[in-house]
């Protein structure tokens, strides 16, 4: 089973595989956080937020509601 879409992220699985800059065309006032493969995180949770995870190349690899 797939975890509920309580963000709102499913339309934007389309920047999956796309370069980091691709955020920037993100509609404004969604809260987003944006994670790098290098960079420390909280292990916060907040169901309305969206998660992106960058690789180390900078390409997009996993969007998630969290």
């Amino acid at each position: 089973a797939q975890p509920a879409d309580t963000c709102g992220v499913r339309p934007l699985s389309y920047i999956v595989g796309q370069n980091a800059a691709a955020t920037y065309q993100l509609p404004q006032g969604l809260p987003v956080r944006i994670l790098y493969s290098a960079t420390p995180r909280t292990q916060d949770f907040s169901p309305d937020r969206i998660n992106i995870e960058v690789g180390a190349d900078g390409v997009i690899t996993s969007v998630w509601c969290g």
